[in-house]
């Protein structure tokens, strides 16, 4: 009894050194097969999409004459579209820039405008102008000529004066007649009335003067009310042309920027960029677009040098993965052939795909010949 007792114990002791050396042995193996998992690289799964593309728009009234590409051809710059019929586009333009120089020639005959009221105003300000002169100069003509009139009526005055005092003497030593003496008074009273009526008439004229020059002053007043009043209107209108000017000038800067952003030759639309593939095509030969205007579009396109992997990276493993690491991309369509990839971008959210939890990972194409295509799965793999 000892002794199976003894052989059951020695075999119980046996039994567990063995289950411990399995354990061992287990654990040492699962630790070989992560790191050769780690070395091996981050395992994912994708689809190879395009980050870039844009979509032809035609935002102007034409017809769809011919349709050079399908959906899923390759273009490369320079390559046509499509052609379009736009005559009646490019006769708007030209009747608009006719309504332009319409509107600059009626602001040009604005701006040169002078009003008849204008001409008035200065040529009574300068008759003012004048008149202030010559009555303040003293060389106002009419006054000039009733002072020289006077001048010589005091030298006439003069004279009669001494003859009638000389005759005042001589009638009293009788050397003349009572009648000669009675001359010589009354020529020498009418000449002294010349002189007063001269010197009233002077007065008066200069009175007459500067009422001349107030009333001008008063003319001149009210005809520069009207004339403002018409030059305000006319600035108005000079305004509202310039403001149609403007809005023509914009009309067809608006009209002709539509044409510019598409590269056209000979009426077809040539594609612009270095590389790309037809996406959709929305219209179909005789279809007329951009009617009333309105942006219709024609195709999209997407840039083909933009193609990236949209990679699913498990959540137990997206710590592993870096920007700018290595990684290797097989298409399910060759799985012998492996093309090269960088990561450019990790989410920052996890979502639910297939109803496991993963990260989206973008992985640019370094080089793939043209073989990848925009929906091909593939299996991915990500180095450390």
């Amino acid at each position: 009894m000892k002794k199976s007792m003894y052989i059951w114990a020695i075999s119980l002791v046996l039994i567990l050194n063995g289950c411990g050396g399995v354990k061992e042995a287990s654990s040492a193996a699962a630790n070989q097969n992560t790191e050769i998992k780690e070395s091996q690289g981050i395992e994912a799964w994708g689809e190879v999409a395009y980050l870039d593309g844009y979509e032809v728009t035609i935002d102007f009234p034409a017809v769809i004459t011919e349709i050079y590409v399908k959906e899923g051809d390759r273009v490369s710059k320079g390559d046509k579209l499509f052609c379009i019929d736009y005559e009646d586009y490019k006769q708007s333009i030209a009747k608009k820039e006719k309504e332009l120089e319409l509107e600059e020639v009626v602001l040009e005959g604005l701006l040169k405008n002078v009003s008849p009221q204008q001409t008035e105003v200065l040529v009574l300000k300068d008759n003012l102008r004048l008149n202030e002169l010559r009555l303040k100069d003293n060389t106002d003509p009419d006054i000039k000529a009733l002072e020289s009139r006077l001048i010589n009526v005091n030298e006439d005055l003069e004279k009669l004066e001494k003859d009638y005092e000389i005759g005042k003497e001589l009638l009293g030593i009788d050397s003349i007649s009572k009648r000669e003496y009675e001359e010589l008074q009354n020529v020498f009273g009418a000449k002294r009335r010349e002189k007063e009526q001269l010197m009233a008439a002077l007065v008066k004229l200069k009175a007459d003067k500067e009422l001349e020059i107030n009333r001008l002053k008063t003319n001149i007043a009210y005809k520069q009310e009207e004339l403002d009043r018409l030059n305000k209107l006319n600035t108005v209108s000079i305004q509202q042309q310039q403001i149609k000017k403007e809005v023509c000038e914009i009309d067809i800067l608006a009209m002709k920027n539509k044409l510019n952003r598409l590269k056209i030759k000979d009426d077809n639309i040539l594609f612009d960029l270095p590389k790309g593939i037809i996406s959709k095509v929305q219209v179909q030969e005789g279809g007329h677009i951009g009617v009333n205007g309105q942006p219709s579009m024609v195709m999209t396109v997407i840039d083909s040098d933009s193609i990236i992997v949209k990679a699913n990276v498990a959540e137990e493993f997206i710590r592993e993965v870096r920007i700018g690491a290595k990684a290797d991309i097989i298409p399910y369509a060759d799985k012998a052939k492996v093309i090269e990839g960088v990561v450019t971008r990790i989410a920052e959210t996890a979502v639910k795909e297939n109803g496991e939890t993963v990260v989206k990972v973008d992985i640019k194409v370094k080089e793939d010949e043209g073989f990848l295509k925009g929906g091909f799965g593939v299996d991915v793999t990500v180095f450390n």
